[in-house]
């Protein structure tokens, strides 16, 4: 009878264990669950904030093209039909570009000889 009763101590301090370990585990997984549940949520989350910065960012480069179409360049009038005689007194644009660079005015325009400095320059003489 001793060793039955022996056995049935540890039986039973093995189920206490196994009881308070089973315990342990479901209030891990409780845990477990509670932190993926959140994780997912911030996934969400940010796949909402990423689609909403996609949109912005389409928004902000259609602006851009708009923008950059009505800016006041060379290429933006040449790519319109017939703005060379209004803009230039020339028929075509390749007149104006072959006199522009004819008289050369420099990258910043520094070969250009103002009015004001002409008079000057006669007036010092």
């Amino acid at each position: 009878m001793g060793v039955s009763i022996a056995l049935t101590c540890s039986d039973v301090e093995m189920e206490a264990m196994n009881s308070n370990e089973l315990s342990e585990m479901e209030s891990c997984d409780h845990d477990l669950a509670e932190a993926i549940a959140d994780q997912n949520k911030r996934i969400t989350d940010l796949e909402q904030e990423i689609a909403d910065l996609k949109s912005q960012l389409q928004n902000a480069q259609r602006q851009i093209t708009n923008l950059m179409e009505k800016q006041f360049t060379l290429e933006n009038l040449k790519s319109k039909n017939n703005t060379a005689p209004f803009y230039t007194g020339f028929n075509i644009w390749d007149a104006f570009e072959a006199v522009y660079n004819y008289l050369h005015p420099g990258e910043r325009g520094e070969n250009i000889v103002t009015r004001t400095f002409c008079i000057l320059f006669v007036e010092s003489l």
